[in-house]
């Protein structure tokens, strides 16, 4: 549990309240307890020789009921966007949380997650993992309708809809019936998005390309997508695009090699400071420019697949 720095023994706060009620504690404030989470996630993080996740972003589909030209996750360019298979994802999530020491949060996205079919399936399946919270990320535009009936099981499961104006048309009908049925939910407004989605060869410096992962916002954004774990959505879905190099040393696959080598994979990947994909991704620092949000397109961005 402890480690030494500067020549001094430390422990991570988060291992010694690890189990603690944050929101009974705060007071029911369930915002300011997801503020708590995140910080001592990522105190829990520098644990010595411990594997730590904040979050686990889960692609569940590559299928979108919006065409935002600026999508930082590349929905727009997909031609043939699929659904992924309902007992694969959980058996990918059950795998990586065998590799981790916790995690804890899984973010199911999509895509729209709630564009498949089987999403009720998938996160029931989700549901029984030894795994903090799960939220189902979704733009509004959708009515899930009855098909998900919540109970006493699903306290860790939460609903965060971003209100896009009128493209998000069913939001005032989905909180009519959250509210009804006690589902835990939240409702933001869309924030500003940054100029983040052309694919393309930069050929930075090795100091240029230290920068733009540094200053990225997104770089500890792990994405869980067919089989395989990256370093945040936009190399995931570009190599799943098949518009940047497969870089095997850029993504850990969770076949293929036994328990200690995915886990050291998956921890160095996590900790390095130069990934080689990033060099085909403009960069998404905190303080870009901003652009207008969920611009809609009709056909997909076209791009040139390696």
């Amino acid at each position: 549990m402890t480690t030494t720095a500067a020549g001094r023994d430390w422990c991570s706060l988060a291992l010694i309240l690890d189990g603690l009620d944050l929101e009974a504690v705060i007071g029911g404030d369930r915002r300011a307890a997801e503020e708590a989470r995140s910080c001592l996630a990522r105190h829990r993080s520098l644990a010595a020789n411990k594997l730590f996740l904040k979050s686990l972003d889960v692609v569940i589909t590559e299928r979108c009921s919006l065409r935002c030209r600026d999508c930082s996750n590349l929905m727009q360019y997909y031609r043939r966007p699929a659904d992924c298979d309902p007992e694969a994802v959980v058996a990918e999530t059950a795998a990586v949380l065998d590799l981790v020491d916790g995690l804890d949060e899984l973010r199911v996205i999509g895509g729209e997650p709630l564009r498949h079919p089987g999403w009720p399936r998938i996160v029931e399946g989700l549901l029984e993992l030894p795994v903090g919270r799960i939220t189902v990320y979704s733009n509004g535009t959708l009515d899930p309708g009855p098909v998900f009936r919540p109970g006493p099981a699903h306290e860790r499961l939460f609903f965060m809809f971003t209100d896009y104006g009128p493209l998000s048309r069913h939001l005032s009908t989905i909180a009519a019936r959250f509210d009804r049925e006690g589902v835990r939910y939240r409702i933001e407004p869309v924030e500003s998005w940054t100029d983040c989605a052309a694919i393309g060869p930069r050929r930075r410096s090795p100091e240029a390309a230290r920068t733009v992962l540094g200053e990225c916002c997104a770089r500890n954004l792990t994405t869980l997508l067919r089989g395989a774990l990256y370093r945040c959505p936009f190399l995931a879905h570009a190599m799943n695009l098949q518009a940047i190099p497969r870089l095997e040393k850029d993504r850990v696959r969770l076949s293929g090699q036994d328990r200690g080598a995915a886990r050291a994979a998956l921890a160095e990947m996590l900790t390095r400071d130069v990934l080689a994909s990033c060099d085909y991704c403009p960069g998404r620092s905190f303080a870009a420019d901003p652009i207008v949000p969920a611009v809609q397109i009709r056909e997909p961005r076209p791009y040139a697949e390696v």
